[in-house]
């Protein structure tokens, strides 16, 4: 049975006790998809959250794209694209998206959540 690391989500042998990307105690419980993602940005236009999904694409991060995101409580308004990302990669994914803002591949009127 395998073990699952609850910080990157990643899978391993049942022979590993320890993640060896981050250290943290393996699980024999696999986190349900409501729980792998968190919302991390909210996109101005269905435009801007294309190009973020593919500037994280191009840089091996796992996203997902809705209207409502994956958080229980509502963050914003209606008229908003929010990017969810795998736990583990939330501050690389911070990091891309505002390098992708500074390069003027999306426009600076998305917010970080």
């Amino acid at each position: 049975m395998p073990k699952y690391c609850p910080t990157c989500l990643g899978e391993f042998k049942d022979t590993v006790k320890m993640c060896p990307s981050d250290g943290a105690a393996l699980s024999d419980k696999r986190l349900p998809t409501s729980e792998r993602y968190i919302d991390v940005y909210a996109a101005s236009d269905a435009l801007e959250a294309e190009r973020i999904m593919t500037v994280l694409e191009e840089e091996g991060i796992v996203a997902h794209e809705s209207s409502s995101g994956v958080s229980q409580i509502p963050s914003l308004g209606d008229n908003r694209f929010i990017i969810a990302v795998l736990r583990g990669s939330i501050k690389q994914s911070k990091a891309v998206i505002e390098q992708a803002r500074q390069d003027g591949v999306i426009s600076a009127n998305g917010i970080f959540l």
